[in-house]
C-alpha cells in the first residue's frame, strides 16, 4: 500500500513538472533556414499543405521567432513554430541559425497592453489583437520578445 501511495506522488509530481516547462524563445539569424523532421541534416525538411493546395517546405526567415522546450542535439534544436494556420508544430533547426531572444522591455515580455486595441477597438473580433482586444506592442510586434 506505501509503494502504490509513494508511486501515486512521485507520477503526479513528474506530471506537474512537465507541465510547468518553460518554453525559450529564439530568433532566426538566416534566410530560408530549414526546419527539419529530426535532429540532423540527414531528416528530411518538414512540409506543409496549405490553403488553396499550396504546398511546400518549412523555412524560418530571417528574425522569425520560435520556442523550444530546451531539448538539444547533434547541433539541433527542437523547436516549435506558427505553422500552417499559425497551429504550433515543432521540428528541428541548426543551433547555428539561433540566436536566443530577450523579453521585450517596453512590454514585459507580454507582447500587449491593457489598453483596447486601436484597431478594433477592443472588440477582439478581427486578428489585428489575435483575437484579445488588447493593443499590441509595436516595439516587438506582439510577440513579447525580440
Amino acid at each position: 500500500m506505501k509503494k502504490m501511495l509513494l508511486l501515486s506522488i512521485l507520477m503526479m509530481l513528474v506530471c506537474v513538472n512537465a507541465s510547468a516547462q518553460q518554453y525559450v524563445y529564439y530568433k532566426s539569424t538566416g534566410t530560408h533556414v530549414n526546419v527539419r523532421e529530426g535532429p540532423g541534416k540527414n531528416y528530411g525538411i518538414v512540409e506543409y499543405s496549405g490553403a488553396y493546395g499550396s504546398e511546400g517546405i518549412v523555412q524560418l526567415d530571417k528574425g522569425v521567432i520560435v520556442a523550444s522546450d530546451g531539448i538539444v542535439r547533434n547541433g539541433f534544436r527542437h523547436v516549435f513554430y506558427a505553422g500552417t494556420y499559425n497551429l504550433w508544430e515543432d521540428g528541428w533547426v541548426s543551433q547555428q541559425y539561433l540566436k536566443r531572444c530577450v523579453r521585450c522591455s517596453v512590454c514585459k515580455g507580454k507582447g500587449y497592453f491593457n489598453r483596447k486595441c486601436p484597431e478594433c477597438n477592443g472588440t477582439g473580433v478581427h486578428s489585428c489583437c489575435d483575437y484579445t482586444g488588447k493593443a499590441r506592442c509595436n516595439s516587438c510586434y506582439g510577440v513579447g520578445y525580440k
